[in-house]
């Protein structure tokens, strides 16, 4: 097998591990790229579980310190630390980037350093989908 089927077949593997956390294909593919609204509320247990999956797959293939975001907002003279950072770009890949940090997470050559964008105006706090801590 080629570096670019073991990928394609990595990849393939994250969804259907996605599939099997949503419950069903169907619900799946409702669910995938609703994040950015307010929770389906027929199927908030399985958007909080692929929320969830999505965070420790992130993790596991990007460790603290091995990528980088930055801010434009002003964040370091209204005394935010680089922890809302992280976490702010950490919800914003996995909720509105997902399909790019699957092919990321199996590159064989990661960009040197390795950034991930943020949404400056999203508030990491407020986020509904981390309130189950």
């Amino acid at each position: 097998m080629g570096s670019r089927d073991q990928k394609n077949y990595k990849v393939g593997r994250a969804i259907c591990d996605q599939i099997r956390v949503a419950g069903s294909v169907k619900i799946y593919n409702r669910i995938k790229n609703s994040f950015t609204g307010p929770p389906d509320i027929y199927f908030i247990k399985e958007q909080l579980a692929l929320y969830r999956w999505r965070k420790q797959f992130f993790l596991a293939h990007f460790p603290e310190d091995t990528w980088t975001t930055d801010c434009n907002f002003g964040c370091g003279k209204l005394g935010f630390s680089s922890e809302i950072h992280s976490m702010a770009a950490i919800h914003y890949n996995i909720t509105e980037n997902f399909d790019q940090v699957l092919k990321l997470a199996y590159e064989d050559s990661r960009p040197d350093p390795l950034h991930f964008p943020t949404d400056y105006f999203s508030m990491w706090s407020l986020n509904k989908f981390e309130w189950d801590k």
